[in-house]
């Protein structure tokens, strides 16, 4: 009798953990789904503003950086800081270089 009550609590654990299980993996299948779709608007986004030459790629990075309804923001924040603060401080110590000539 002590058995047969063991063999049901297992099995009763089993299908919990089997439900939890399957949740979870649902749950991450939509985030995936809801990143693919972001991830499909931000590069709409991009390739419109691009083709009629309304904004630079660092224009186009910073404006998608603002956005919080996409998942990508804080991705495409980093690519901007690290891409143009390069060029950024390139051309400033540049013109300290050639500082003298405009003054």
């Amino acid at each position: 009798m002590v058995l047969l009550e063991i063999k049901i609590i297992l099995v009763g654990m089993l299908i919990g953990c089997s439900y939890l299980v399957g949740e979870d993996i649902s749950k991450r299948y939509i985030k995936r789904h809801k990143q693919l779709n972001d991830l499909i608007r931000v590069l709409e986004i991009m390739r419109m503003d691009l083709a009629f030459g309304m904004y630079t790629l660092e224009e186009i990075f910073r404006n998608i950086s603002l956005k919080d309804e996409y998942d990508f923001n804080e991705f495409f924040s980093k690519i901007r800081r690290s891409t143009f603060k390069r060029r950024w401080k390139n051309n400033r110590t540049d013109f300290t270089r050639y500082n003298k000539y405009f003054i």
